[in-house]
């Protein structure tokens, strides 16, 4: 941290001397603290004239970032410490080192205080210090003791929270020097609750990878609720899937991309195939597979069978696809499903979706990221293919006359 407002200074300064003298560092430190910073980012961040230091291609973009997160760490600490007048949020940013930031990520990552300092390879001791002095810094505890030990306090996990995605953006920076180099490259991480729509965004990383080889690619599965909680601590850059019409604040930003109809779903040969035309009633003998109550697609199974005496079993409640397709390709099933995840199943001649006269609905499928997020170029571009795709694919995936 003390090296990136160093940096700042003087890329705002462009003088060793002025920058040493506002830093209240020596010059040969102000040196070796740009030397370490050139080092970690394999870039020159400044070219030295006889009219001063000035920013290179790598030195504009470390400066973006850096300005974001001193402006994130401000805007939060202001937010975070409103209450307390004796304390300027500017001076408490500046006695703000990576050790505090370290140690508040890994008591929100661990699952006890010990293992925090294990996972920062220090004594537990060690760790209590560093907890203490930067609670003397806030003027606010940040710990508590519970009867399951140490955890962090409600103030300490959303200032860990908020520090964490503060922080991003010189993991951010360290992408972006990379890829200005002429390959673009760096990881992606991206949620997909379950029963999402995988070919679709299989597609869309699919044509990623072609065009740049040497991006990462990290798919982590939750339940929806998870990936929003992981998204909003820094632990994914966006979630793929169904749009939840979020109204929970204005942290994170929905962007719907098309809709995707959904279906009911039962094995080729079923006793319902065998009906020119399906009403509500005919399918309540048969047993079904749904997820959960508090889904959409449950939602939307209630929703079919609004109005009628009766409802189908629900037999089974999983949110796995996997179990979905097997029970309804082994079975007398019914399934509500995307069409999507029956396309390949339905062309194969093992899945046939009904046509019932009075289903005609869908799901919007669309991108979840956070508010005043600053992708990468491997960021933007995948998004970039995401938006392009979603107009063809809604056309792809209608069922065929």
């Amino acid at each position: 941290m003390r090296h990136l407002r160093v940096f700042e200074a003087l890329g705002r300064l462009q003088r060793f001397t002025l920058a040493s003298a506002e830093q209240n560092m020596s010059q040969p430190a102000v040196t070796q603290a740009i030397s370490k910073l050139e080092e970690h980012f394999c870039a020159a961040l400044f070219e030295r004239s006889p009219s001063g230091s000035h920013l290179t291609t790598a030195g504009e973009i470390l400066t973006l970032r850096v300005m974001r997160l001193i402006e994130q760490l401000q805007v939060s600490l202001a937010e975070l410490l409103a209450q307390n007048n004796r304390i300027s949020v500017e001076q408490v940013e500046k006695k703000i080192t990576s050790n505090h930031i370290r140690a508040l990520a890994a008591l929100a990552s661990e699952a006890s205080f010990n293992a925090a300092a294990a996972a920062l390879d220090i004594s537990a001791s060690s760790l209590q210090r560093i907890v203490r002095e930067l609670e003397r810094i806030l003027h606010k505890p940040i710990c508590q003791r519970t009867v399951h030990g140490i955890v962090l306090t409600r103030f300490g996990m959303e200032l860990a929270r908020r520090m964490k995605l503060a922080t991003l953006e010189i993991e951010g920076a360290l992408e972006q020097i990379r890829s200005a180099s002429g390959t673009i490259s760096g990881e992606i991480t991206i949620g997909i609750p379950h029963l999402a729509n995988s070919t679709f965004l299989g597609m869309a990383l699919s044509k990623l990878t072609q065009m740049h080889s040497k991006v990462q690619l990290v798919i982590i599965e939750r339940p929806g609720e998870i990936l929003l909680q992981e998204l909003r601590f820094g632990k994914l850059d966006l979630v793929y899937g169904v749009v939840r019409h979020l109204k929970v604040g204005d942290d994170v930003v929905e962007e719907p991309l098309f809709q995707d109809p959904y279906c009911i779903v039962v094995r080729s040969d079923h006793p319902l195939t065998k009906k020119k035309k399906i009403s509500n009633e005919d399918m309540l003998p048969y047993q079904w597979i749904s997820p959960r109550k508090d889904t959409a697609r449950r939602l939307i199974y209630d929703q079919i069978f609004e109005g009628v005496s009766g409802k189908p079993r629900i037999a089974v409640v999983t949110s796995s696809l996997n179990v979905h397709l097997a029970l309804l390709q082994t079975s007398d099933f019914v399934g509500l499903m995307k069409r999507e995840e029956i396309r390949a199943h339905e062309r194969l001649g093992t899945l046939t979706p009904l046509k019932l006269d009075n289903l005609d609905l869908f799901g919007v499928v669309g991108i979840t990221t956070r508010a005043n997020w600053h992708p990468t170029q491997a960021q933007a571009l995948l998004l970039d293919i995401m938006r392009e795709q979603a107009a063809t694919f809604v056309q792809q995936m209608m069922p065929e006359p």
